[in-house]
């Protein structure tokens, strides 16, 4: 994040004077919104905010629930999610209480069976790909964010982003528990291949039918080059 973008984005929350706020960081698979996130929470910490970050990943349904709930829809679609763990957590973090959550692993690709301590702060930023819809595909949460940033680039960036990552994965997994260990066997031809499929099935599905439609829900679109670079940041208009 450059120094023009952090004073951009830190105008812009302060002019938002109550406590606690939740804001919100969404976007397509792949666009940086944990990196985003990241960056902003270090950003108010730096300029004397308290900040924490609550990732809507921690309430997806496990493997066990998708499958004993008979849901077809694929993981990250708004009928994977817990919505109702998720209303209650905002309702809390709205109330200046802590919020007690499940943990997704990014290793299995799947709920652990352990729960986490969400602290609420000043400034709470919650980011995941579908921050406003409830399990029955409706857009209903809007209302509880005090500000959403909907992060943007061209498609083809975050597909070259997305197979990045997945090669990132390959490299570091040595546990055949995790979800990417079968890759390791597989030429890269293949991986892109296998990767593609995913992409254009499932996540790009995803974000034409449900992530898109809610940039119009934004207050800020923050656009980014190919190298990740934020190049713009700009105002939704309603």
């Amino acid at each position: 994040m450059n120094i023009k973008s952090q004073e951009e984005i830190l105008n812009i929350i302060k002019n938002i004077e109550k406590r606690p706020i939740i804001i919100g960081v969404t976007g397509r698979v792949s666009i940086g919104k944990s990196t985003f996130a990241g960056e902003l929470h270090d950003l108010l910490k730096e300029n004397g905010y308290s900040s924490n970050i609550l990732s809507t990943d921690h309430f997806l349904y496990s493997n066990r629930d998708l499958e004993s709930k008979k849901i077809e829809d694929p993981r990250g679609f708004p009928k994977s999610y817990d919505s109702d763990k998720f209303k209650d957590a905002l309702l809390n973090i709205k109330n200046n209480k802590n919020v007690e959550h499940p943990v997704y692993s990014h290793t299995t690709y799947d709920i652990l069976d352990e729960v986490q301590t969400y602290t609420v702060c000043d400034i709470n930023i919650v980011e995941g790909v579908n921050i406003f819809y409830n399990n029955r595909d409706e857009v209903s949460f809007q209302d509880f964010y005090d500000l959403v940033f909907f992060l943007d680039t061209d498609k083809e960036n975050t597909w070259n982003w997305y197979l990045k990552r997945v090669h990132f994965h390959i490299d570091e997994c040595h546990d055949e528990d995790n979800f990417f260990y079968p890759f390791k066997s597989m030429s890269d031809e293949d991986i892109e291949r296998e990767s593609k499929k995913y992409w254009d099935g499932i996540n790009d599905l995803n974000d034409v039918k449900f992530i898109e439609p809610t940039k119009s829900l934004s207050d800020y679109v923050v656009n980014f080059d190919s190298n990740h670079e934020i190049i713009s940041i700009e105002k939704v208009k309603k």
